[in-house]
């Protein structure tokens, strides 16, 4: 247990910045978290937590293959095409994120909100150590500071 979990759990009052450090690791551990704190606006009903059980069992490698099957306009591309490879990256930065679609501007528009959030103050500050290094909303690179390992998003269409 970290030091601020140990006084999270204590009698002490969290400090402001403990309390943002915890709500940083609290996202970076849990996806739904982490979609609470940086799409706030985003509702999670009950199909949405379903994918996003899916999602997290793909990212832990307990599932290699998922078509996910739901009905248009529910925010389904925007959890999976923008938010998922987000939080996947965080917490893989070395990988590589493959965002396909049936045409090439609809592919460019997902990497160009993915690109938005990975920007945004608040996902740099549940993943400080991640770098983006854009050449283009179709194809970009992520770097950590931790680590010399590159990732790649590739968006097609």
């Amino acid at each position: 247990m970290t030091d601020l979990a140990v006084r999270a759990h204590s009698t002490t009052a969290l400090t402001p910045i403990d309390l943002q450090a915890l709500q940083a690791l609290l996202a970076q551990e849990d996806f739904p978290e982490f979609i609470r704190q940086v799409y706030p606006w985003f509702i999670m009903e009950e199909a949405h937590i379903a994918v996003i059980r899916h999602l997290e069992a793909a990212e832990a490698g307990e599932c290699d293959r998922l078509a996910i099957s739901i009905a248009p306009r529910t925010g389904k591309s925007t959890l999976i095409c923008v938010l998922f490879p987000a939080w996947y990256l965080g917490r893989h930065p070395d990988h590589t994120v493959m965002i396909a679609s049936h045409a090439e501007p609809l592919a460019s528009r997902f990497g160009e909100e993915l690109i938005a959030l990975l920007k945004s103050e608040v996902y740099k500050r549940i993943f400080p150590h991640i770098i983006l290094k854009k050449s283009s909303s179709t194809d970009f690179t992520i770097m950590s500071t931790e680590s010399s390992r590159v990732g790649r998003v590739l968006c097609v269409g």
